[in-house]
Parts: structure tokens; sequence; C-alpha cells
């Protein structure tokens, strides 16, 4: 067996896997992402983990005046809005998702792990 050259390898964890990321949810919006690519962003543990960290390190409660919630600008002459009001748009989440981001998160590591079992008890790699 050949082994795949070095600039191969190299080629393709720079272009390949980070167009794999584009329809999980972490460069779009959720509800852009087309109809034909929807299933990357439910099998993909990426984005419940980022969208669940994300959400609960930005929570600010924006009704309250004295909790000085941070705000950013999101673009070139646009007004500045709250960074936890920015994400909740951006990524389509909420604070209070964490609890099922979590979970989805849990049950996807579950479900990859028995599958690599499964495998692992079918594939002999002692065989010559």
């Amino acid at each position: 067996m050949q082994e795949v050259p070095t600039y191969s390898r190299f080629l393709y964890s720079r272009t390949v896997c980070p167009a794999l990321r584009i329809p999980t949810g972490l460069f779009i919006k959720p509800s852009s992402i087309p109809i034909g690519w929807k299933w990357m962003f439910y099998i993909d543990p990426v984005p419940k983990a980022f969208i669940g960290a994300a959400m609960t390190q930005f929570y600010c409660d924006t009704e309250d005046p004295a909790a000085n919630c941070q705000k950013i600008s999101p673009g070139v002459g646009q007004a500045a809005v709250y960074t936890y009001e920015y994400l909740k748009d951006l990524l389509e989440g909420s604070a209070g998702q964490y609890g099922q981001n979590v979970g989805w998160l849990v049950l996807e590591i579950v479900v990859v792990r028995i599958l690599v079992l499964i495998a692992l008890r079918f594939v002999s790699h002692i065989k010559r």
C-alpha cells in the first residue's frame, strides 16, 4: 500500500475539511442551510458545542439596565447591538438551549463510540 504524500494530506486538510464545515451552522445561519445539506447540521457535534458554549458565555439580561451588557458593531456604519442579541440572531440559539445542545452532543458521542466498537468487533488487524 502506497502512502499518501505529505503535500496531498496538507492540501486536503486545508481545503476539503473546512469546506465540509460550511453547511454545519457555524459559518451560516442554520435556517439558511440548503435542504440537501441540512443533515450535516444534525450529525455534526461541533456546532452544538459551540452554540451551547457561546450562548452561555455571552448571556446578558438586556432588559436589566444595571446588567452592563457588552455591545458590538456588526459592520461599518451599523448601530451597536448587544453581543448576546447578535449571537442569538446569528446562531439561532439561546442560553436556554444549553441543556438541549449538550444532550445532543453527548448522544452523538455515544452513538459514534458504539459504532466504533461495533466496527472494531468485526475488523481483525491480525489477519494476513
